[in-house]
């Protein structure tokens, strides 16, 4: 069995846990990193499981913007699921430190994150 990889090995620092402290988070609130994301559904990692999640209202509101959603790599405020809950709630997105940008599909001239706090990028070409 594949041991969870722990917060720090996903990424989390110094400066996140700063930026998490001025956020007044909840006390049942825990952070985590979104690794997939697929039609605003998202699945997160807290540094000890993988959780599915959902934008809060507040927080679709409050952002706006497509650009604006979580995108993996993003780092967000998770409120666990409830038993009686089948996904958790996303209820804040923690500024990001960089971006990884390109035009939408459709019609729209709109930008999608592909993926954001990335810190090495390789690119192949054929």
């Amino acid at each position: 069995m594949q041991e969870s990889p722990t917060l720090d090995e996903l990424g989390w620092d110094a400066a996140w846990a700063d930026t998490w402290a001025v956020g007044r988070h909840a006390a049942t609130e825990v952070p985590a990193r979104v690794v997939l994301e697929h039609q605003h559904i998202y699945r997160v990692h807290t540094g000890s499981a993988e959780h599915l999640a959902r934008v809060t209202g507040r927080v679709r509101h409050k952002l706006g913007s497509r650009e604006a959603f979580p995108a993996v790599g993003d780092w967000v405020a998770l409120a666990p699921a409830a038993p009686t809950e089948d996904m958790g709630r996303i209820v804040d997105v923690l500024p990001r430190r960089g971006r990884f940008v390109r035009r939408a599909a459709g019609t729209v001239a709109e930008a999608q994150v592909v993926a954001a706090n990335v810190d090495v990028v390789f690119l192949v070409s054929g």
